[in-house]
């Protein structure tokens, strides 16, 4: 009996191992808290030249592409750089849209792509559009998609008045893709769940509801004392780009 108990925890042990996949997401996570670019760049490069990476890997891997192109974007990256991560995150997205399952964040994954080529390529509304459509797709796919939610808030905060910008209705898109991910949040996305806290501060701040954001600041702070990055941007007031470590 005791042998057969054993054996059994040693499948279920190995079980796990097998399943763990290759992204240490605790790393990551805790390296976004910190606006650790560096320690990103370098699990990222790992990631990406493993031949033995599975789909599931993949799905994972392309929410911190995803993440990472858009910060060192912001951070004033060279074009060459841009383009090599965004080779890989495009190769990743063509995998995701054959699976039913993958396809909404796959969209979501392809409106920011667009989104990072219209910055870096300075064609802003040939690229503009085709990101909001991927965007419309993965929300189509998934009304319940929140980091899609989250998107279509930040969209909404940077667009000018004119072309249906409006920080009020970002604040609202953000709210309820946290309250969605308070619900379930898996490993993979810890990382966007508390850039959407980040996001409702900076929201607040740019409404010019100042009590709000510094109440909200504070429950955050409170939850994740280590959340540095938040509190160099809360006090630098530095939002939109986001000072990180490299």
């Amino acid at each position: 009996m005791k042998t057969k108990i054993l054996s059994l925890m040693t499948v279920v042990v190995l079980s796990m191992t097998l399943n763990a996949g290759v992204v240490d997401h605790d790393k990551m996570f805790n390296a976004y808290l910190k606006g650790d670019l560096a320690t990103w760049k370098k699990e990222l490069s790992s990631y990406v030249a493993n031949p033995s990476l599975t789909f599931q890997d993949k799905c994972d891997v392309a929410n911190y592409l995803y993440g990472y192109i858009g910060f060192i974007l912001d951070s004033g990256a060279k074009k060459a750089e841009l383009e090599k991560w965004m080779t890989y995150l495009d190769s990743y997205i063509e995998e995701m849209m054959k699976h039913k399952s993958t396809k909404s964040m796959a969209h979501l994954y392809k409106a920011g792509s667009y989104a990072f080529k219209a910055k870096t390529y300075k064609k802003i509304v040939s690229y503009g559009i085709k990101s909001v459509g991927e965007l419309d797709e993965a929300l189509e796919e998934d009304p319940n998609n929140a980091i899609a939610i989250g998107l279509k808030g930040n969209v909404k905060f940077y667009a000018p008045a004119i072309v249906g910008g409006n920080k009020k209705k970002a604040l609202e898109f953000y709210v309820k893709a946290v309250n969605i991910l308070s619900k379930k949040c898996p490993q993979t996305y810890q990382w966007n769940y508390w850039a959407l806290k980040l996001c409702i501060v900076e929201a607040y701040v740019g409404l010019g509801e100042k009590d709000k954001a510094e109440a909200y600041y504070k429950q955050v702070m409170k939850a994740k004392p280590d959340f540095l990055l938040l509190k160099k941007s809360y006090e630098s007031g530095n939002f939109g780009n986001h000072e990180t470590s490299e």
